[in-house]
């Protein structure tokens, strides 16, 4: 047995197996119950992974205790204590309180949650700008929901906080690269992320400096890089980090793996890549072929393939023992003989679908193919050789 959580227990085959996504449920789900403050939301990724968005952890960056991360409009009085002690103490615990009130908006308007107002000091920020709709309490009617027992999937619900308080701390909780499968995914479930930053700079103005911000970029290799894009951003600047975010993300992006690698290759300076090129398909006109990313450079077409076996394969790495179907967010995992050599059977046959698939993207005009798997793109050291190798220039060269 494991205890992910103080309180909470798993079989610790079952627990190795699960994503890290799944895990963060399988830890907030329960958690719901043990909550007694109403007011507590989760937020950041823990809230990203409950409303339906990608959330990931590099497996070899995957830390040993799971953080929960929830909002408050009030502040933990803990914190008040400077101790080394009690320091400690608070960086230990998994559940991360983050002083943070929710934005709410409804038919009323958009304003901070009400009780913000009650625990706010008198040098505190206004709660809303003359005008949005004022902020006073409403007497909200409820759908009745009589005869209706709340699954701990549903109650867990109620306890999430807004996209806008989610992204705002998804954003400077989390390394760049990270964080973009969050938003790229909350672009493709319909979120207007330019929306989201223009609310949140209204309203989230007080909290714009987080100091326990993580760093922007999580390798050391990257950070060494003279990146144009990240130039001119302090990364204690949530808003900043919220609004490189929001301008990167693309719903075209079909998966986390790829919104991975499309943010190694910002983060390594190149050139931005076209997501999802479409090439006419002559067997089926309705449904163009599309390559996972495109440079045009001087001319010359060059396309970036992330190879199909590896694409989904955020925890493991490992084609040989792990597969994330595409129908599921649950990851299956490879555990019998039989299973393994079916995978093996696929495989071989992709080899040869992708030669064909490479056969025709050269007869409609692509100059170039490179071709890079998950190992490449945690080891951006790699990644950066093998596009250059391919001709893909760097955005400030």
């Amino acid at each position: 047995m494991v205890e992910p959580y103080r309180g909470l227990y798993a079989i610790s085959n079952y627990w190795q197996r699960l994503s890290y996504k799944d895990k963060v449920l399988h830890i907030a789900i329960p958690l719901t119950q043990k909550i007694k403050i109403k007011e507590w939301k989760f937020t950041g990724e823990t809230a990203a992974a409950l409303k339906g968005f990608e959330v990931i952890k590099l497996y070899s960056n995957q830390p040993k205790a799971i953080n929960i991360h929830v909002s408050c409009a009030c502040a933990d009085k803990n914190l008040t204590d400077t101790s080394e002690k009690s320091t400690k103490k608070i960086a230990r615990r998994q559940l991360k309180r983050i002083h943070l009130p929710d934005i709410i908006e409804d038919e009323n308007g958009i304003r901070l949650e009400e009780c913000y107002k009650r625990c706010k000091k008198p040098n505190s920020p206004n709660t809303c700008d003359s005008n949005v709709k004022t902020c006073k309490h409403t007497n909200e009617k409820k759908t009745s929901t009589f005869g209706h027992i709340k699954t701990m999937e549903e109650d867990a619900m109620s306890h999430v906080a807004s996209t806008y308080n989610t992204l705002f701390v998804e954003a400077w909780t989390n390394p760049f690269r990270i964080a973009l499968p969050t938003f790229d995914s909350a672009s493709q479930k319909g979120e207007n992320l330019k929306k989201i930053y223009n609310v949140c700079s209204e309203f989230y103005r007080f909290a714009r400096y987080q100091y326990n911000a993580s760093q922007l970029q999580d390798d050391p290799y990257l950070r060494k890089i003279d990146n144009p894009y990240f130039s001119n951003i302090d990364y204690t600047d949530a808003l900043s980090r919220l609004k490189l975010l929001c301008n990167f993300a693309s719903a075209k992006s079909e998966n986390a793996g790829e919104s991975l690698a499309r943010a190694t290759i910002i983060e390594l300076g190149f050139i931005v890549p076209q997501i999802q090129y479409e090439f006419p398909n002559n067997k089926n006109p309705n449904y163009p072929l599309r390559a996972d990313f495109a440079w045009n450079v001087n001319g010359n077409l060059i396309v970036g393939e992330f190879d199909g076996t590896d694409k989904y394969l955020i925890e493991c790495g490992k084609s040989s023992v792990c597969n994330i179907s595409q129908e599921s967010s649950k990851n299956t995992i490879i555990t019998d003989l039989h299973e393994e050599n079916m995978l093996l059977r696929y495989d071989r046959d992709a080899v040869r679908k992708e030669r064909d698939r490479e056969r025709y993207l050269y007869d409609c005009g692509v100059s170039k193919i490179v071709r890079f798997d998950f190992a490449e793109v945690i080891d951006p050291q790699k990644l950066e050789q093998k596009l250059t190798l391919a001709g893909i220039p760097k955005a400030y060269k």
